[in-house]
């Protein structure tokens, strides 16, 4: 990996990017991704963000299955189904 690449790598991660969206948009793996920020250095993120919750919520109110939101995110399907029903209860 050239410095180049590793410097946008961590630029797109930091500007909120997921490990996965910075795998496809480089054409490498996710692990490798991980690896490398690792390696540099970079805390990693373990939660959420906003804007993916928002995303999962409008995907799980128009419809979509857990499964299909999880594949859209690039998160586990139990990590969203937890997610919204944590919303849902709080919303109630």
């Amino acid at each position: 990996m050239t410095p180049a690449l590793l410097e946008q790598i961590i630029a797109d991660y930091r500007a909120g990017a997921s490990v996965y969206a910075i795998a496809d948009k480089h054409g490498i793996h996710r692990q490798t991704v991980t690896n490398h920020l690792v390696e540099a250095g970079v805390t990693l993120r373990r939660t959420i963000t906003d804007m993916e919750r928002q995303r999962a919520r409008e995907l799980y109110d128009s419809g979509a299955y857990i499964k299909d939101i999880a594949n859209v995110l690039h998160r586990n399907p139990a990590t969203i189904a937890k997610m919204v029903r944590s919303d849902q209860t709080v919303a109630q």
